[in-house]
């Protein structure tokens, strides 16, 4: 029998602009299965989220064309920076926060590693015959030698030495810290009764003390002076270590 009620099917003609955005039978591609054969573009994710399956930096360097990644353990030279941290930089540093000791010079011969420190020491009366009883006490960064005592006349006692008159006296170099290059020093208690200036001066054995009267300007027997009262001078000097 022949069907007399049906047309065979007319092929389609071109209708490509009926699929595309906004046509009226648009087609979206988030329906499509497969892969686009042309590249996409990609969408903002982060580089640690499940987008991206591990690489090693290796990897990583083969795509990156302007610079080198490496790992944490890796020297990285710092950049030229140091005026960051100097003073007024945007990342001053300070003295004050760190730790150790570095040799510098001392403004006026600008030779580095002196040091400039302050003693005083007590003169006071021996406990045996015309000697001295001798204490070195530091005020500022200075050095110490305990109390010593019956200091004679031209010997040696500790870190001291009496000269055969009484009127110099030494503080030898093996009580200080390094050897002196500069001294200064005044007598700050004076309980004698007589008028008398110190008078120092550098020894190649260490520092040196004599005492004076003022008017006469005679050196003095210092353990004739103490066996009245104490005398007490501070010393401000420079080492050379």
């Amino acid at each position: 029998m022949t069907d007399f009620g049906r047309r065979p099917a007319a092929a389609a003609g071109p209708h490509k602009t009926t699929h595309e955005d906004g046509g009226v039978d648009e087609i979206s591609i988030a329906g499509l299965s497969g892969q686009a054969a042309d590249n996409q573009p990609a969408r903002v994710h982060q580089i640690g989220g499940a987008k991206h399956t591990a690489s090693t930096l290796a990897q990583l360097n083969t795509k990156i064309s302007d610079a080198t990644l490496d790992d944490k353990t890796s020297v990285r030279p710092p950049e030229v920076h140091k005026a960051h941290h100097e003073d007024g930089g945007t990342d001053e540093m300070s003295v004050a926060g760190l730790v150790g000791t570095t040799p510098r010079a001392i403004l006026g011969d600008a030779t580095a590693g002196r040091v400039l420190r302050c003693s005083y020491i007590h003169f006071d009366d021996g406990s045996v015959g015309d000697s001295l009883k001798c204490t070195l006490v530091a005020l500022f960064n200075g050095d110490a030698i305990a109390e010593t005592d019956n200091i004679a006349k031209d010997a040696t006692t500790g870190h001291f030495a009496l000269n055969a008159t009484g009127t110099q006296l030494l503080i030898l170099n093996t009580g200080l810290t390094g050897e002196a290059r500069f001294i200064m020093a005044d007598i700050i208690i004076n309980a004698t009764g007589q008028s008398i200036l110190v008078y120092p001066g550098m020894h190649v054995d260490g520092i040196r003390l004599e005492l004076q009267g003022i008017s006469d300007g005679t050196s003095k027997d210092i353990t004739g002076l103490v066996d009245v009262a104490d005398v007490y001078v501070t010393i401000l000097y420079i080492t050379d270590a």
